[in-house]
């Protein structure tokens, strides 16, 4: 009985270590339920990998328990929906179904937001980007489209490989009520929106001739809903 009250010490402290580890370096221990395999190094792919950035860029990453890692490289490959991340000299991998969240200075200096499907409880390989984080919040999913080869060989015409394209969804939440997916398209919009401020919201977006074809047209719409929250409580 003692010998085990002893490991479950052990194993608190550990935990504690790694939860607080400043230098993002990992040990090869287990903690809680989550074991360091889940870090396992990075094996050559069978297929190209398709970056969200293709720098090693400094940030953190926050597993499902909580439990942070900070100072590390990091990219993203949206092919296997997987974290890749520098321990010392070791690339290793982390699932996106395992993670919370991550963020990364990127090469202009700003700081790039994600969290996971894990948080509205949607698909857990889907990664949101924070956009915009107010009274109605603004989010962009990442996704890859693979285009097939077309290539003609009679015409020599076409591509012979498949083309990789990122393609980004907008999000809206209003408050901490679920996400709503904004369509690219102004006549659905208005359908798709919710609460007290709806009708004018529609009327503003009908009165900019708004697209949704482009991200300013996103950024307009949510700000102007925003504006909607501000003047009502001056």
């Amino acid at each position: 009985m003692k010998t085990l009250y002893l490991m479950i010490i052990a194993i608190f402290f550990t935990f504690q270590i790694l939860a607080q580890n400043p230098d993002g370096q990992l040990s090869d221990v287990t903690f809680g339920k989550t074991a360091i395999t889940q870090f396992s190094e990075s094996i050559e792919s069978s297929h190209k990998p398709y970056y969200i950035d293709e720098s090693w860029l400094s940030g953190e990453f926050q597993i499902l328990n909580g439990v942070k890692f900070r100072d590390l490289p990091m990219r993203f490959n949206m092919i296997d929906n997987q974290l890749y991340f520098k321990d010392r000299n070791v690339v290793r991998v982390i699932s996106a179904r395992l993670l919370k969240a991550f963020s990364w200075t990127n090469s202009e200096g700003e700081i790039e937001s994600f969290i996971t499907g894990n948080t509205f409880n949607l698909g857990k390989d889907d990664i949101y980007r924070i956009e915009l984080k107010d009274s109605v919040s603004l989010y962009s999913r990442y996704y890859v489209k693979i285009i097939k080869a077309n290539y003609n060989e009679a015409l020599s015409v076409g591509d012979k490989t498949d083309q990789i394209k990122l393609v980004k969804e907008y999000f809206y939440q209003l408050g901490n009520s679920q996400l709503i997916m904004i369509p690219n398209s102004r006549k659905k919009v208005s359908d798709i929106l919710t609460g007290k401020y709806a009708k004018t919201v529609s009327n503003f977006i009908n009165t900019e001739k708004l697209k949704f074809k482009n991200e300013e047209d996103f950024f307009e719409l949510i700000k102007y809903w925003n504006s909607l929250f501000t003047k009502s409580l001056e």
